[in-house]
């Protein structure tokens, strides 16, 4: 039987491991998903998807319900490593709010429902301007696509190297 680890108590993951506990991968990044709807049956199969396809280029997916929670993550991370953020726009303001750790953060991902929150992140974005969190504008990824179809585009952008052969692989982990 495979063995199988969850990646945090909020986040209903069970990904199969490859050869056991021994073999967990060493992690180059961090993917933080903030999202109030993660640990519901409905976005398993996506928070699955999203936590093969960021290991498959190395990362580590940690999820939570609570913004508040994302600070007391961070700072206790046993070793520092470059993280993403990916929230929607109902998480991204309390996240504006309360998150002050910046360090090595590689991009803030907001996912919205519709164009007209694209706008009202972009007034967030003006408005914690000194916020860590908003360290380069250019390293916020504000969209409507999907969290996993967002994920994809940018880890093609991040691992050039990796080809559209590796991507479609990826995209054969995400979907089994």
């Amino acid at each position: 039987m495979a063995q199988h680890y969850s990646a945090a108590p909020d986040c209903p993951i069970d990904v199969p491991l490859a050869n056991g506990p021994a073999s967990r991968p060493h992690y180059s990044w961090q993917l933080m998903w903030c999202y109030e709807h993660v640990g519901k049956p409905k976005h398993q199969e996506e928070t699955t998807k999203i936590a093969k396809h960021a290991r498959y280029f190395n990362g580590k997916l940690t999820c939570t319900k609570e913004a508040a929670k994302v600070e007391a993550m961070l700072s206790k991370r046993k070793r520092v490593m470059p993280w993403v953020l990916m929230t929607d726009l109902r998480g991204f303001i309390p996240l504006l709010a309360k998150v002050t750790v910046g360090d090595q953060l590689m991009m803030v991902i907001v996912h919205c429902e519709q164009e007209k929150q694209v706008a009202k992140a972009a007034k967030s974005i003006a408005r914690f301007q000194n916020n860590p969190l908003l360290q380069d504008k250019n390293c916020v990824h504000v969209t409507v696509a999907s969290p996993l179809k967002s994920l994809q585009e940018l880890t093609q952008l991040w691992f050039p190297q990796a080809g559209a052969h590796d991507s479609d692989r990826s995209e054969e982990h995400t979907s089994e």
